[in-house]
């Protein structure tokens, strides 16, 4: 399934659509569009196009899952925002995070924005 918001006929979704894809594209860009492709098992030229609206490509909906479990906090934040907010809806924590929590976040963002010599380090790190 790809999502595909935007209308001719409704200036309003398309503009939604357009702003969601923005912080999508800006969340891959931090997750890395190779990193991302490879977790998705796509070629990252396919990944580039759709982000892109090339070539009757588009942004497929089971990618947003991995894309949300990659990206970083801000990013995530960013996409649930315009996701929800032109239906009403805040975006809203529903606890704090625990210092364990805080720490795994920061562990997998190290791991994933580094590669393998983040990975290494927070390996390290736990002993």
């Amino acid at each position: 399934m790809q999502l595909n918001f935007g209308s001719v006929r409704d200036p309003r979704a398309a503009e939604q659509w357009t702003r969601l894809l923005d912080v999508v594209r800006d969340a891959v860009a931090v997750i890395t569009p190779k990193e991302l492709a490879y977790r998705l098992d796509i070629q990252p030229s396919y990944l580039s196009e759709a982000l892109a609206g090339q070539n009757r490509k588009g942004l497929r909906l089971e990618w947003l899952q991995p894309i949300l479990n990659m990206a970083p906090e801000p990013a995530r934040v960013g996409i649930g925002t315009e996701l929800f907010a032109p239906l009403g809806y805040e975006l809203v924590r529903r606890q704090q995070l625990t210092p364990e929590e805080k720490l795994r976040q920061l562990e997998q963002r190290v791991a994933m924005e580094f590669g393998s010599a983040g990975a290494r380090l927070v390996e390290e790190n736990r002993r």
